[in-house]
């Protein structure tokens, strides 16, 4: 965009008072250092000259040819924080950063419902999966931040899928459909050096997830197909007159979802799965054995008396490898709800498989349900854990350092007729028995998270789909710091006068608000007993005063002691059992 065009879009009241905010903006931004520019901002933040000081800024970015190094500084002064002007460091290495979740980097999405990190060489890439746009994304990482670096065509596209075979990176999209129909292609392109170029085609009907993995020298991909329209028996679609007068398509969920083989040049179809709208296929391996989980989301409409549609409550299904047969087979079935995502994982020998759960057949079609954890008991997968979710179509576990996390992405909060897309999503860490909620995550439709890992540095990136009815919102990059359990789920032992109790639960808010401001490594003396607790920044020391109480309830008001040598008081409240 031109200047002149920038200058005739702003109102005719502010064109002198910019002209003016130009000269001084042009002063501020090239003679004062960053410190001191900030703290002119700040004095001007009361008044409209702010908004005039900064847009003039960022006509001067356009005018001016800045090198990099002057370029950042201005960024990071006047925190233009966007996929076209990056800070100076991607990385913060602040010593107390306000919280450990940082927001990075932010880049605009349309549907946004995938985001894939891949690596070449040195190289970092992040491919998004644009579902309302003709096309999706690659961005590579330019050492400050991700930059665009290629434009795919892409139809509704669901999901990316990043592999090497041979040393050579593929990447695979699931195209959903081409506006009426889904019996479309999806795609695999090959990495030539400099770019990817178009390698093979894949029929799919509703593709909405690839897997790639491998069983010895075999190399396979999965593809999960949700749902097409039904044919007669000579293949022509079948159309019926609704309950409106309109002449429709019919759909049908019940699909096979395709198993395809490498066969050393190409992909070649496998094996199939009959599947009730297929979202997507776990592959995971426990001892020697292989598995398949199928996250089955919906089957053809099943109404129940009180007009529940149990359609959204299939069982998701898990098959077995079978070396003499060389094919999977049926082995357990899971009761899920409307089932989006499996995520298998392994903490401390022990086998995990969570599945994100996005809907009920009760209340009303309600996206407010519980997603469920399975632990393998040796044979079979059983229930071990609930978490309460909102319409959640991705559950992602990584890990940072020793610490174990889950990530819910949840899209909808609310039912079919009053829902919203405005929800918190839920970071869940291990606490060495189960897991415990740490972070909520302001997001808007959200349908991925993906971490990915640079220069030790750990990230997290999610995929907003829809804000306020809009597809265009702009998905966001944080960076990871190693996050707290609150004190309310860490076992801790209390030695009193007269007796041992275990600490089960206490308000945190104090612990946390230190934490944001302060935080880590942070040691705490509660009575006798010292416990560290992992948070970010400084270290101080919670110094007990006196404490009262019996069974049940202990009071503290305890002295914060600062390595600047302040102190404050606070007061703590505990919930404790005695063994």
């Amino acid at each position: 965009m031109t200047s002149h065009r920038v200058l005739t879009m702003l109102s005719k009241t502010y064109r002198e008072l910019i002209g003016c905010g130009v000269i001084i903006g042009y002063f501020v931004s090239n003679c004062l250092r960053e410190s001191q520019v900030i703290e002119v901002q700040s004095k001007m933040r009361q008044t409209k000259l702010a908004f005039l000081f900064l847009s003039a800024v960022v006509i001067l970015f356009m005018f001016q040819n800045c090198d990099s190094r002057r370029a950042d500084s201005q960024a990071r002064a006047f925190g233009l924080l966007n996929s076209q002007l990056l800070p100076a460091s991607f990385f913060s290495n602040d010593a107390a950063p306000p919280n450990p979740f940082v927001e990075i980097q932010r880049i605009p999405t349309v549907g946004a419902s995938d985001w894939e990190h891949f690596q070449i060489g040195a190289d970092h890439y992040l491919v998004v999966a644009n579902f309302n746009a003709s096309s999706s994304q690659i961005y590579k990482f330019s050492g400050t931040g991700f930059v665009p670096f290629q434009s795919i065509i892409t139809q509704y596209a669901n999901d990316w899928e990043a592999f090497q075979i041979g040393g050579i990176t593929y990447l695979a999209v699931a195209n959903y459909m081409d506006g009426q129909f889904f019996e479309i292609q999806s795609k695999l392109y090959k990495w030539t050096g400099s770019m990817f170029e178009e390698f093979q085609s894949i029929p799919t009907t509703g593709a909405f997830e690839f897997t790639y993995f491998s069983i010895g020298s075999d190399h396979f991909l999965a593809i999960a197909n949700e749902h097409s329209f039904k044919k007669d028996a000579n293949g022509n679609y079948i159309r019926i007159v609704n309950a409106y007068g309109d002449l429709v398509y019919v759909h049908d969920y019940a699909q096979q979802s395709e198993l395809y083989r490498w066969n050393g040049v190409r992909f070649e179809l496998f094996q199939q799965f009959s599947t009730d709208a297929a979202h997507h296929l776990e592959h995971f391996q426990i001892g020697s054995d292989h598995f398949i989980a199928v996250a089955n989301y919906y089957s053809n409409p099943i109404y129940d008396a009180g007009g529940g549609d149990l359609a959204y409550e299939p069982v998701s299904k898990i098959y077995k490898w079978h070396s003499s047969t060389v094919k999977f087979a049926e082995f357990q079935t899971l009761p899920t709800k409307g089932a989006f995502d499996l995520e298998f994982f392994t903490i401390d020998g022990s086998h995990f498989l969570a599945a994100a759960n996005s809907i009920s057949a009760a209340n009303n079609l309600s996206f407010d349900l519980n997603s469920n954890i399975f632990r393998w008991d040796g044979a079979k997968f059983v229930i071990f854990q609930d978490v309460f979710t909102h319409d959640a179509v991705d559950v992602h576990f990584f890990q940072f350092g020793s610490s174990k996390y889950l990530a819910f992405a949840n899209a909808f909060t609310g039912d079919r007729e009053t829902s919203s897309s405005e929800t918190n999503s839920e970071i869940l860490k291990w606490n060495g028995s189960s897991f415990s909620s740490v972070l909520n995550v302001p997001t808007f439709g959200a349908y991925g998270w993906e971490n990915f890992v640079m220069n030790g540095f750990n990230f997290l990136i999610v995929a907003n789909s829809i804000r306020r009815g809009s597809s265009s919102v702009e998905s966001v990059i944080y960076q990871l710091a190693e996050i707290p359990i609150p004190a309310s789920y860490i076992p801790v032992e209390i030695k009193g006068p007269s007796h041992n109790a275990v600490l089960t639960s206490f308000n945190v808010e104090s612990i946390w608000g230190y934490c944001d401001s302060l935080g880590s490594p942070v040691t705490i003396t509660l009575a006798y007993k010292q416990v560290v607790e992992e948070c970010l920044g400084n270290k101080f020391v919670l110094n007990l005063i006196e404490h009262t109480g019996a069974n049940g309830n202990i009071g503290l008001r305890a002295q914060q002691t600062h390595p600047d040598g302040r102190s404050s008081h606070q007061e703590i409240n505990l919930r404790f059992n005695v063994p």
